[in-house]
């Protein structure tokens, strides 16, 4: 008896860690190119028990991209994974350190070289706090000012910002 309930609870062991394996990764919201580099850093996961993959460990997976706005993740059991991700939207341009990056409504710089296409964007010269010009750009559409027309943000350590239209 000992030995027959042996086996069998190994059996079933077998077969549920086999069930419950992570086989499926979908994601939802981003460009086929993107959404390889998502699959690439997120396949260390796959084939690993579902229960033990937490949402921390994919967290902090997507936090290492600076596009993502936010995401949803969704455990669908037995073995599939639902990703549904959402882009920051791009709002100006900037050069930090010699490098030139994007500034995202997430408050975070990306670096343009990620970018395969031109953005016609306004441009912000000056060293800023990111947190300084989101702040900006709230009081600008509480004031209903069209930010289409702004070609250029100039930032001064006294914290003023000045603002450069088309129309000069």
């Amino acid at each position: 008896l000992f030995f027959l309930s042996t086996i069998i609870n190994v059996n079933y062991n077998k077969y549920l860690n086999e069930f419950f394996k992570l086989k499926n990764i979908d994601i939802y919201g981003l460009k086929i190119e993107d959404k390889k580099k998502v699959l690439n850093e997120i396949i260390v996961l796959k084939y690993k028990n579902i229960f033990l993959v937490n949402n921390i460990k994919i967290s902090n997976i997507l936090n290492k991209f600076e596009k993502f706005e936010s995401y949803k993740i969704q455990k669908i059991f037995p073995n599939k994974l639902k990703i549904y991700i959402n882009e920051t939207k791009y709002i100006a341009r900037t050069v930090r350190n010699g490098k030139e990056f994007i500034v995202g409504q997430n408050k975070k710089f990306i670096n343009i070289k990620n970018f395969n296409y031109d953005l016609d964007l306004p441009i912000i010269f000056g060293e800023f706090p990111i947190d300084s010009f989101i702040a900006l750009q709230k009081n600008l559409r509480e004031i209903n000012l069209d930010q289409i027309k702004i070609n250029e943000y100039y930032y001064f350590k006294s914290g003023r910002w000045d603002l450069k239209f088309q129309n000069k």
